[in-house]
């Protein structure tokens, strides 16, 4: 796979672009949830998955998942070796590197992308959807 199909950006069956709601439907209510009033990409938190809305919590623009249950469409999970990850999207890029640790991103670096942390050559986090100008990292 060489292009990012956007079926491809979604974790554990939330898709980015799904609406709070469906999030809701399919997930339940989140462990903990940002107040809309003051954040501009508010969070919905649930065990092993983080949320991540548009203003206004409108929908779902990006998710990262550090749980093998939350995997991608063509079935790559946290936990899994990187070497199957790059198997399956064939142009991954390094995005950086540090010691035993990286971030790989697949897409566009701008874009829509998909977004592998490795340690140790094993992927231990992944992120999918639009990645804006905030940080993804937990909090």
């Amino acid at each position: 796979m060489s292009t990012i199909w956007y079926s491809e950006l979604s974790l554990g069956g939330i898709h980015h672009g799904d609406s709070k709601k469906i999030v809701s439907e399919k997930l339940g209510s989140p462990d903990r949830q940002d107040d809309l009033r003051q954040n501009k990409a508010p969070r919905m938190i649930y065990p092993g998955l983080t949320v991540w809305l548009g203003e206004n919590g409108g929908s779902v623009i990006f998710l990262r998942s550090a749980d093998a249950k939350y995997c991608t469409p063509s079935d790559i999970c946290p936990g899994m070796s990187f070497e199957r990850a790059k198997e399956t999207y064939t142009s991954m890029k390094i995005s950086t590197r540090d010691g035993d640790r990286l971030s790989a991103y697949f897409g566009s670096p701008l874009s829509f992308k998909l977004i592998f942390e490795v340690e140790n050559d094993r992927v231990v986090a992944i992120g999918a959807g639009y990645l804006a100008s905030f940080d993804v990292r937990p909090k």
